[in-house]
């Protein structure tokens, strides 16, 4: 039994997820992952609204995801797709559980997937971060190509709305995303978490992956300015990763060059502690939205699990969902 499942049925045993743990989720149907999103078949006796596990052997690695349909979902119908990426240390069914997203793709209608990283302790390989993916160069861009064609396969998708986020370290991989499979992801909205291109940790600092997408991507950045492990201004955080992280207006500035925005400036929200801010005359949005002294957290929600590590406040003076989904539903491909 690989690390991966070990901790879905350590999950399982704890009443967290409710899956076998005597043999890996089920296989996806054929696909080809090298061919365009969209060719699948809609059949209307497909899988069905509900909570469905696929696994598959993607690059040396056993991969395990889960599908969230929601019950208003025709299996004949194109639907759009959310993919959201748990933080380092994290799983899938502890982001559903912490962000909400299970109970926001029911009310808005989209698919959730929410895939499970490699490693006892489950991490993306985000360029300059982080853990086990990392050091053993995992290839999470290709797995996410693999996921998606399977998706594809066996589920009506839309493959002009493919959308990614993700916490912290799952953020970051968000950013890789849009730098690498632009061709598949709409737009992202990551949260507590920046770029991890550049890895300081090389001498000469180096890019740990190249960054040319092949279209202008939408960004969406969620980040509380009092989180203490991916920090605001980036440098080194309190969290486990040790890595020299990239600030948030750095990475904000680099995707403002290449979605091509001007020099403006543009409040879209003023709303308690939380501010969003559009960067003007853009070919594809780039906004940023700071909450005043939030943590590391997933905000609207109120589980915050790392406090006396990362420090800061949960806050409900934003909702990451209603937000995200807005920006998503609005920035098809």
């Amino acid at each position: 039994m690989t690390s991966n499942h070990f901790l879905i049925c350590a999950a399982a045993l704890s009443g967290i997820l409710a899956t076998s743990c005597g043999h890996n989720a089920p296989s996806p149907p054929p696909y080809d992952h090298t061919r365009p999103l969209g060719q699948g078949r809609c059949d209307p006796a497909g899988p069905g609204p509900g909570v469905h596990f696929r696994s598959a052997e993607i690059g040396g690695h056993l991969r395990i995801w889960q599908i969230h349909v929601p019950k208003g979902a025709k299996a004949a119908s194109r639907a759009p797709v959310v993919m959201a990426f748990h933080g380092g240390m994290g799983t899938a069914q502890s982001l559903m559980s912490r962000a909400g997203l299970a109970q926001k793709a029911e009310e808005a209608g989209f698919i959730l997937v929410a895939p499970e990283g490699t490693g006892t302790f489950q991490t993306w390989n985000a360029g300059n971060c982080c853990g086990y993916a990392r050091r053993e160069g995992v290839d999470d861009v290709l797995f996410v190509r693999h996921m998606l064609a399977a998706l594809d396969a066996e589920f009506c998708v839309d493959p002009d709305r493919i959308y990614a986020t993700g916490h912290s370290n799952g953020a970051m991989l968000s950013y890789r995303l849009a730098c690498e499979a632009a061709d598949l992801v709409a737009a992202i909205a990551p949260v507590g978490g920046a770029s991890g291109q550049l890895d300081r940790a090389l001498d000469p600092p180096a890019d740990a992956y190249p960054c040319a997408p092949s279209r202008p991507v939408p960004v969406l950045h969620i980040h509380g300015s009092k989180d203490g492990c991916y920090r605001f201004d980036g440098g080194v955080g309190d969290g486990p990763s040790g890595v020299d992280a990239t600030s948030v207006p750095e990475t904000l500035a680099t995707w403002g060059a290449l979605n091509g925005c001007g020099e403006g400036r543009e409040i879209t929200l003023r709303q308690g502690a939380a501010t969003c801010e559009a960067r003007e005359g853009c070919a594809a949005d780039t906004i940023l939205c700071t909450i005043d002294g939030a943590g590391h957290v997933w905000p609207g929600r109120n589980d915050y699990p790392s406090l006396r590590i990362c420090g800061g406040t949960t806050t409900d003076d934003l909702d990451a969902n209603d937000l995200m989904w807005s920006f998503f539903a609005s920035h098809p491909r």
